[in-house]
């Protein structure tokens, strides 16, 4: 563990504080917890009330000294007299300093404090708080948030960064930028509100307070007003460890050592648009009612006792402790008097009360408790129920039979586990161990599948009646089958069982490592500080398809009370009787009280349990798990074994299969890939048989036994075969209604918006996925224009262009959106692609991450792809990604240029290709212009994988499902000028291919007359042209899926002919010219 220094700024005796009028006490809250006043309010480390009124600098009165220097370029931060008023405004108020609103041009403006010591940072801090007044005139948010209180040695920390966000939020950033790869927590949105006037009641009091000391909600933020006491209003995770040192404080704005503090202008100065008031910092996390009193800048008066939370009825074994506890608010001294069924219990006079060796015949007894004070009579708390249970048996038993989201325990702790599923795992699995020394009648077995990139999260968490924890253990089994997808670890190991209270513990903790052991820890982690014992190596095996023969089972025991080899290991498997693998001395002691029980994964006390990916991040066991036991005492060999041969638990009445969700038809492009997928219910195990339906005979598919089947390059004549499974348990065998295949023709041109025809708000998709782009115009953008590229490298024959307009305050939220599609809205799946189009961009500036010029972005599980343009003339891709999180996408020359008039000369053309198959340079940009062939820019490396499906695509701004797209202003993502000729294949696209679509904007459908006739059985076409032309053909034109036909025409002279044999009812047929 990490000793942290003593602040170097000791503080001075604590000032006398104000209290409050008679007129106000009846209207305070005091918050407390179990029954303890809070303790008294420290003095800040800094003390900003701007009481000085005028003048340059503003003195800090709290124990680090020193003054505030502004930094006022154009007339701000200056002193004013507007002040929060009301009840539970700040007394002895009489200024604040504004940092006035910003127009293009303004910013650097700050408020730099230089202590009087010869340190000029706010020195090192487990745990701190940071409160004040804020009144915003402007929401528009500078890239990452306006800054209210930066202390950041450095953009990567150590420090603070205290920001407003463009959604009334506020964003703490510990050790890191609020938006950097640590993920600051945000608060509620809309509590920061905006009045250009600076209004009285625009007001706000915040505070938000850290303590790297919690093993969670480390981050909390409380709001008031004039008008209201602050108050709790979200906890977050955010264990970002301690600050060794800060940098120097600077409100307002970044401090000196950001070159961006001298950023100008609406959406690049980082300056907080407002007046600031009352700006404390603390370095201890303030309570409730400390917060309090520093919003009031006064003590709070004496409170009556309220009981807040009662004492809650406990479960307990018989013999061990059971203590009562109540919350309440008032003011201290306290008096308590606890009682058992309405009558006094002598001597219970405490805040808690414990009934050391509870029998049986405790059971159904009442306790609650009566609280007095100087203020006020007694108060008498509801009554809690104890309920004594004997300790025989296992506490946890788990057979995950139930083939549903949670598992009942058949322990004596009783409760169930429920299931926490991200990517559909965990799930039920009929796969269980099967030979002479495995369990009889088992159903089923949970899986957690394996974890590729994003994955992880998943978990079972048990809750009991036992406080939901394992309680106290002097010594304890854990036995189970394991069957090991995967030996990859994450950090530490991955979790079988996980029951720490805390980090630190206690508890325990069992992992397996990449090397084929298992690992215990108990009342720590087993790689911690106190070197957990690991079993032998190799022993357990990976198999991705969790073959019969990879099922293992295990016994762990622990004896605190033995003087050494306190842990043992045994192994079995379902053909073999379990024997002893080794014993270790391991001296931990007894576990005073356990965390709760989460199988799988670390439990919520951890935040690593969200970590997602297979290299080393995701702590979730990879594979299946079956028949977990949790003994609360050590096994011997015998009962070992009788446990590993244990029957297993059965629901008592089996259900029988339903579906409840059929395989649905689906549309591929020849030679993509057709997922169907079945949902159902009924009592597990379920077997599972696809088939085929295919030139009108059925047949089952050879290994089609899972709920869902790939079926892998759909060919042409797959299109319109049906697929269906049926699924059987011991009760009824059920078949689903049949899905149908569609098999459309590739030729890989997926989008193509010429935005020459916008009628009705709708312009046509010439690209494959058919459908159109649907125009959302706001302040009358975007426009059609007939401002398009021209030159000797321009596109022939173009007659329109789409204007998204400039963006000015207010205005956003301006899209074409793909609807009608093959895939409806999305791009299906590519494992490379290339982008072509021309712009013409009449502003860079761009809103926070840059203004989309094509998204397919899914924000919420990360596919697909979302090119932007940036404020500094770049491109910028990103591939199942933000372009700029969590990795920075590579970005092209800085090549766009800005002209308000979208000028003839500023058009410029750009293609931008990615090829997830390449081992180095995925992503290649090129550029060209009217007057000049495109060429290559850049080749970057960016290896970020195919995908399987993307978000909507929608051009000109985010898609619908990311809220930010209707931001306005300069945080818009909106595309700020005109885009013409936007084009997707998916495939990568050669330099001469690219020079082609730059020049002849892609598929032109031509004014050519075409002849049809028959001949017999065959169709015959024939043109006059004299220029090489396509012939196309589809079964629907609705759907845009043109395909060429691969026939060679008869030339003679000018005219052609094609002869084709009839293949279908209806054909359609056209003539194209790439």
């Amino acid at each position: 563990m990490k000793t942290i220094p003593k602040p170097k700024h000791s503080p001075p005796p604590a000032a006398p504080r104000k209290w409050l009028s008679p007129a106000l006490a009846g209207t305070l809250l005091l918050h407390a917890g179990t029954g303890l006043l809070s303790a008294a309010l420290p003095d800040p480390l800094v003390n900003f009330r701007y009481s000085e009124g005028g003048g340059a600098i503003t003195a800090n009165t709290g124990t680090l000294g020193g003054s505030g220097a502004l930094e006022a370029p154009d007339g701000f931060p200056a002193f004013s007299t507007s002040v929060p008023t009301g009840a539970f405004a700040p007394l002895s108020n009489t200024s604040s300093i504004d940092f006035g609103s910003l127009a293009a041009g303004e910013g650097g403006r700050a408020v730099d404090l230089t202590p009087s010591g010869e340190d000029a940072t706010l020195g090192a801090m487990e745990a701190f708080t940071v409160c004040g007044w804020v009144n915003a005139r402007q929401l528009n948010e500078g890239y990452g948030g306006n800054r209210i209180a930066f202390a950041l040695a450095s953009g990567a920390g150590p420090g603070f960064d205290l920001v407003q966000l463009g959604n009334g939020a506020l964003r703490l950033g510990v050790n890191d930028w609020p938006d950097g790869g640590g993920n600051g927590p945000s608060s509620a949105t809309g509590k920061i509100t905006a009045d250009a006037a600076g209004g009285a009641g625009n007001w706000v009091y915040f505070a938000v307070t850290y303590d790297s000391g919690l093993t969670d909600n480390q981050v909390k933020y409380y709001f008031g007003s004039g008008t209201s006491l602050a108050a709790l209003s979200s906890s977050h995770n955010y264990a970002r460890g301690t600050i060794d040192s800060s940098g120097s404080l600077t409100v307002g704005n970044f401090s000196t050592v950001i070159g961006a503090r001298t950023e100008t202008g609406d959406g690049g100065s980082r300056v907080f648009r407002g007046l600031v008031d009352e700006l404390k910092i603390y370095s201890t996390a303030l309570d409730p009612a400390q917060i309090q009193e520093a919003q009031l800048n006064g003590s709070l008066p004496a409170q009556p006792v309220t009981i807040t939370v009662p004492p809650a009825s406990r479960s307990v074994y018989a013999g061990l402790p059971v203590t009562f506890k109540v919350n309440h608010g008032g003011t201290a001294p306290f008096t308590y008097q606890w009682q058992r069924d309405g009558v006094d219990i002598p001597g219970a006079r405490e805040a808690e009360y414990t009934l050391e060796a509870p029998a049986l015949t405790d059971t159904n007894a009442k306790f609650r408790v009566k609280i007095s004070n100087a203020v006020a009579g007694e108060v008498i708390s509801d009554a809690a129920t104890l309920t004594v249970a004997a300790d025989s048996g296992p506490r946890v038993s788990l057979s995950f039979s139930e083939g549903s989201t949670s598992v009942t325990n058949q322990g004596s702790l009783g409760g169930t586990g429920t299931y926490t599923i991200t990517n559909g795992f965990p799930q039920i699995s009929s796969k269980v161990p099967s030979g002479p020394m495995a369990p009889g009648n088992n159903l089923s077995s949970v899986n957690f599948g394996t974890i590729g990139a994003g994955q992880g999260s998943r978990a079972i968490d048990l809750v009991n009646p036992f406080d939901n924890t394992l309680g106290t253990l002097e010594q304890f089994t854990v036995s189970g089958w394991i069957n090991c997808a995967d030996l990859d670890e994450g950090f530490g190991g991955n979790r079988i069982a996980f029951a720490l209270a805390s980090p630190a513990g206690p508890g325990l903790d069992l992992v397996q490592t990449e090397g084929g052991s298992l690992r215990l820890g108990i009342n720590d982690w087993p790689d911690g500080g106190s070197n957990g014992p690991a079993s032998s190596q190799g022993i357990i095996t990976a198999d991705p398809d969790g073959g019969a023969g990879n099922w293992i089972f295990f016994a762990v025991t622990y004896d605190s009370t033995l003087p050494e080899n306190q842990v043992a290991y045994y192994f079995g498997s379902p053909t073999a009787a379990a024997g002893l693998d080794l014993t270790a001395t391991y001296e931990r002691g007894p576990i005073a009280a356990s965390g709760q029980l989460t199988v799988g994964n670390f439990g919520t006390v951890v935040s690593a349990r969200t970590a997602n990916g297979p290299d080393g991040q995701s702590r979730c066991f990879r594979g299946l798990i079956d028949e977990l036991t949790i003994d609360s005492k050590a096994l011997t060999l015998e009962e070992v074994q009788a446990r590993q041969k244990a029957p297993a638990w059965q629901p008592a009445n089996a259900v029988p299969v339903s579906i409840t969700q059929a395989p649905l038809n689906t549309t591929v492009f020849e030679g993509s890939s057709a997922v169907f997928t079945v949902a159902n219910g009924g009592t597990p195990p379920w077997n599972y048989q696809w088939w085929r339906r295919h030139g009108g005979v059925d047949a089952a598919i050879p290994g089609a036994t899972d709920a869902s089947y790939t079926f892998n390059a759909a060919a042409a004549d797959s299109s319109g075969d049906q697929f269906r499974v049926v699924i059987s348990n011991q009760v009824n065998s059920v078949s689903s209604e049949p899905a149908t295949l569609t098999v459309l023709p590739e030729n890989n041109f997926k989008v193509q918006f010429k935005f020459d025809q916008v009628t009705g708000g709708v312009t046509p998709n010439r690209g494959n996925l058919a459908g159109a782009g649907t125009v959302v115009a706001t302040n009358d953008f975007p426009v059609p224009s007939t401002n398009v590229p021209t030159g000797a490298f321009a596109p022939k024959a173009n007659t329109g262009s789409i204007d998204f307009g400039a963006i000015a305050d207010g205005q956003g939220g301006r899209a074409v959106n793909l609807t009608g599609g093959v895939f409806g809205a999305q791009a299906g799946a590519m494992s490379a692609f290339t982008i072509t189009g021309w712009l013409n961009c009449r502003d860079l500036q761009a809103g926070p991450g840059g203004n989309r010029i094509i998204c397919a972005h899914n924000f919420l599980t990360d596919p697909g792809f979302d090119l932007v343009q940036n404020s500094d003339g770049t491109l910028q891709l990103g591939v199942n990604a933000w372009p700029d999180y969590p990795i920075q996408g590579p970005l092209s020359s800085p090549i766009i240029m800005g002209d308000p008039e979208a000028g003839a000369g500023n058009w410029v053309f750009f293609a931008v290709s990615y090829d997830s198959t390449a081992p180095a340079e995925q992503v290649v940009y090129y550029f060209g212009t009217p007057a000049a062939a495109a060429s290559v820019d850049m080749a970057l490396d960016y290896s970020q994988g195919a995908f399987t499906s993307t978000g909507a695509l929608t051009i000109g701004n985010l898609n619908t499902a990311d809220d930010a797209r209707n931001h306005t202003g300069a945080n818009s993502r909106c595309f700020r000028g005109l885009l013409d000729e936007l084009q997707v294949y998916n495939k990568v696209l050669s330099l001469s291919e690219i020079q082609a679509r730059q020049s002849e904007g892609g598929l032109s459908v031509l004014n050519v007359p075409l002849g049809i006739s028959l001949d017999g059985i065959n169709v015959v076409l024939s043109w006059t042209s004299p220029e090489e032309l396509k012939l196309q053909a589809t079964d629907n034109p609705a759907l845009g899926n043109w395909a060429n036909d691969p026939t060679p025409p008869v030339v003679s002279g000018g005219n052609r002919t094609v002869s084709i044999r009839l293949a279908a009812a209806r054909r359609f047929y056209r003539l194209a010219k790439f």
